[in-house]
């Protein structure tokens, strides 16, 4: 009887062992080279464009299919946001606290707004609605013939396609470290990039831009130009500095 009753609860235990593993959804979403992961697995695109007064982003699925437009303007220690996802045809607005763009995309992937790399919308509703957002339907434009302004976009993103240079971080600390691409790492454009312990990671920025090691204040500690002449930028151990 006594064999009997410990088999029974030996049972039981894996049962609720298994039954709380397989509800509990692992996440490990990155950004590296322009590309989301989730646990490894590439997502969706998210390709940044700055200005000096906000950050864009273009998530684009595998396909290169355009899934959401997203503008984030730095206001008081807020972000004013909105969101727009072209294929659902919807779109909203709201004021973030101050994050990281990788903050705001594994929200997304967490809460399903992001499935398989595709904006979803239940997903995106089921968001909004825990979150008190209105979710406001938008119209498609009339498809129209190129003109001179879509000619004059074409140019000149062509002429930033010309301006890029690629390189690689190699970070010798036994920590992740934090680096900021733009112009200006509190208050400007750019977006951060996290290079893991002894790791290395491919990246591109403009010649207008520079590279900053920042601390874990996320505080300048040094910077380099991005030039034609950048191939690969290794960070000291002690995170003071490149050699």
């Amino acid at each position: 009887m006594k064999n009997t009753h410990i088999k029974i609860t030996l049972v039981l235990a894996l049962v609720f062992h298994i039954t709380f593993s397989n509800a509990q959804a692992k996440y490990d979403v990155t950004l590296k080279n322009d590309t989301v992961y989730n646990n490894g697995v590439p997502q969706f695109i998210c390709n940044a464009k700055g200005s000096a007064k906000g950050s864009f982003y273009s998530l684009r699925n595998l396909d290169n299919k355009t899934e959401a437009m997203l503008i984030l303007i730095p206001e008081k220690e807020k972000i004013k946001f909105s969101g727009t996802f072209p294929l659902l045809q919807v779109q909203y607005s709201c004021l973030y606290p101050q994050m990281e763009i990788i903050t705001l995309l594994d929200s997304y992937i967490r809460n399903k707004v992001f499935v398989n790399g595709h904006a979803t919308l239940i997903g995106l509703q089921a968001y909004c609605n825990e979150r008190g957002l209105p979710l406001n339907k938008i119209q498609q434009r009339k498809v129209q013939k190129p003109g001179m302004n879509d000619s004059l976009m074409i140019a000149r993103a062509k002429e930033d396609a010309l301006n890029q240079v690629k390189f690689t971080f190699h970070n010798n600390a036994n920590k992740p470290v934090r680096v900021f691409i733009g112009n200006k790492p509190k208050g400007g454009s750019g977006r951060v990039q996290i290079i893991p312990p002894h790791g290395d990671l491919n990246e591109h920025a403009r010649k207008t831009e520079k590279i900053f090691l920042l601390n874990d204040a996320g505080d300048e500690v040094k910077s380099i130009p991005v030039t034609d002449s950048l191939k690969r930028i290794v960070i000291k151990a002690s995170v003071d500095g490149f050699e």
